[in-house]
């Protein structure tokens, strides 16, 4: 047998894993390892098993890693043994975060061997592997393991500046995640073109970059135009990844550093994630991609959208596959269909909020807009975010006390506006608005009594749900 791997640390490695049989904070130090740090093959069998139970919410231990593993197909006669000696020779399972930086210095070690191996066995361009050696430093440094807290105290807090509504309000962060999820059909797409198609033409000298995994450029080229765009937008400042599949997160991240993106559209997720040999429904599979294929765009402060289809068990919160999509991201959308639309028929498309970390957009469960789509002639089609009360006047309209007045005059006909403020639960001024709305819109009549009273009566319902 040869001298150790100088570039290994395989004692490291065992008593990491030692150490989360028994210490459930070692068990999430581990969790926190990219998977091609682990240089023994069974050492990061066993840290993928123990990966999958710590976001799971699973209990860890020889039996339960044993059961995980013959799931996984990777269990092995041997293993028993192996875990058993290494939670007997753990040295001390509380310095599981020592024995963590040991197995990231040897990974980082074996990656700059590796990099300066490639560039003299290539010969690359000394820019090339400047380049290289730079990209690899910014993200092995650790020689400051803090955050600078003073910039954190400096810096204004991030903003909405992305996606706008008709009233001027913005629904998307820069350097934020949003995970946009909908059945088939119902506009995912529509909407990330829309988003594109209000970035171009302001941010000429950055690009908007498309990574579909689901369909092929002339589709996106012709959903773009048919949106509105301008054909020198389109060419001057949206860029649709040639060879998705052939593609890294850490490459697109250096795209748009280069470009001054200020979103990136991935569409497709669990073709992205498949494309990795990973499963969707898998919370470690999802921590491992959301990790390398996303964050790294994300640090380079664009907006990243990502589009998934929504789950199909009626109550259950998030994208389709693990719950860890939901955990990962800031912001998540769920597009309802309101109301169908085709080429040839005007339709809408509410979106959910299903997660807002920050509270930046609003409450969980509420509306962050209505998408209103109307076929325009010549064949495009307009596409306006409005907030889920607004009017196509862009006036307020209290549709719920709408409602309320609505029912309220369905049994009361010849109502005064007295008896109907008194009747009705809420402000006597929305009151007031909501019946305004309701004659205007032909809901309710109204008629003079005695000494110049104002009398209400029901022409129709009036009901909110219809409305939107």
């Amino acid at each position: 047998m040869g001298p150790p791997d100088p570039t290994a640390n395989h004692p490291a490695e065992n008593a990491l894993i030692g150490a989360a049989l028994i210490n459930k904070a070692a068990a999430e130090t581990v969790a926190t390892i990219p998977g091609p740090a682990w240089h023994h093959p069974t050492h990061a069998r066993w840290a993928t098993a123990i990966t999958q139970h710590v976001a799971a919410g699973q209990p860890i231990d020889i039996v339960t890693l044993a059961a995980t593993l013959q799931t996984l197909g990777g269990w092995r006669e041997d293993d028993t043994a192996g875990l058993l000696a290494a939670s007997a020779n753990s040295p001390v399972t509380t310095n599981h975060r020592a024995y963590a930086a040991l197995i990231l210095d040897a990974w980082h070690d074996r990656r700059y061997r590796n990099t300066l191996h490639e560039i003299s066995r290539d010969g690359l361009p000394v820019d090339t592997a400047i380049q290289a050696l730079t990209d690899l430093a910014e993200t092995t440094d650790s020689g400051n393991a803090f955050v600078d807290v003073d910039d954190l105290l400096d810096g204004a807090d991030p903003m909405p500046t992305l996606l706008t509504r008709t009233d001027g309000t913005n629904l998307i962060t820069a350097g934020h995640l949003t995970w946009l999820q909908a059945a088939p059909g119902i506009g995912k797409s529509f909407l990330a073109c829309h988003l594109a198609c209000q970035l171009i033409p302001v941010h000429h000298a950055r690009n908007v970059i498309f990574w579909d995994f689901e369909t092929n450029p002339k589709a996106i080229v012709n959903r773009m135009l048919d949106l509105g765009a301008h054909v020198d937008d389109i060419r001057d400042s949206f860029r649709i990844v040639k060879h998705p599949r052939a593609q890294t997160g850490h490459q697109i991240a250096r795209q748009a550093r280069d470009l001054d993106a200020p979103v990136v559209i991935l569409d497709g997720v669990a073709e992205s994630i498949a494309n990795q040999g990973l499963d969707e429904n898998v919370a470690s599979d999802v921590a491992q991609w959301v990790n390398t294929t996303v964050r790294p765009i994300q640090e380079t402060g664009a907006a990243v959208v990502l589009i998934d289809h929504s789950r199909v068990e009626p109550g259950k919160r998030g994208a389709r596959g693990s719950s860890h999509k939901l955990a990962a991201c800031d912001l998540a959308l769920e597009l309802t269909l309101v109301a169908s639309y085709s080429r040839t028929k005007a339709g809408k498309v509410a979106i959910k909020i299903v997660k807002d970390r920050y509270a930046l957009v609003g409450a969980l469960g509420s509306t962050a807009a209505i998408m209103h789509i109307t076929p325009n002639g010549g064949g495009t089609t307009k596409i306006e975010l409005r907030p889920e009360n607004e009017h196509p006047s862009g006036e307020w309209v209290p549709t719920h006390v709408m409602e309320l007045v609505s029912r309220y005059l369905e049994g009361n006909p010849n109502s005064g506006i007295r008896l109907t403020r008194q009747m009705v639960k809420a402000k006597n001024e929305t009151i007031d608005v909501a019946l305004e709305w309701l004659a205007r819109d032909g809901y309710v009549s109204e008629s003079a009594g005695d000494r110049g009273a104002r009398l209400f009566n029901s022409i129709r319902p009036y009901r909110e749900d219809a409305e939107q």
